[in-house]
């Protein structure tokens, strides 16, 4: 009879370098599906969490400081593996799909987005990953860009279940 104990406990440091790759090298899957606030990684001069609100169809997107606005609740939707649909909560028959050089809010059309947690933030991008959305600064009002990756902390996220 063969043990498969022994083979693991005098190779712990196999399972341990596995263990990192997975979670730090490799990018974690995306958000599951819900409703959420989403907060720029980067607080206001005033030290305010400022995130995506809906300014309606047709217009940019903007960040603005958290007062748990209707207008500040995003649906995400779809398979968390997978590109997202994100959907304004009050009305989930738009989403944002790309402007000139901002996210602007349309009829929705299968837009989709690839939302991945990156270790020290989410990324949210096309869904050929891209381009990043972002914010140019970190200032009440300011337009949730559209762009190239820089690696910045204003182009990354975090969610707040709603």
């Amino acid at each position: 009879m063969t043990s498969f104990a022994l083979p693991l406990r005098s190779a712990p440091g196999v399972f341990f370098i596995f263990l990192f790759y997975f979670n730090y090298l490799v990018p974690i899957w995306a958000l599951p599906p819900g409703v959420y606030a989403i907060i720029n990684n980067v607080f206001s001069h005033e030290d305010e969490a400022l995130v995506i609100t809906f300014n309606g169809i047709n217009e940019p997107v903007t960040v603005t400081v958290w007062t748990d606005d209707p207008a500040q609740h995003w649906v995400i939707a779809g398979d968390d593996t997978m590109a997202q649909c994100v959907s304004p909560e009050g009305a989930q028959d738009l989403q944002p799909a790309w402007g000139d050089h901002f996210v602007t809010v349309l009829l929705g059309v299968n837009y989709v987005w690839t939302i991945k947690n990156r270790g020290t933030g989410y990324t949210i991008q096309d869904g050929g990953q891209t381009v990043f959305w972002g914010v140019e600064d970190a200032v009440a009002g300011a337009g949730v860009t559209i762009g190239a990756g820089t690696s910045s902390e204003t182009q990354k996220w975090s969610f707040e279940s709603i």
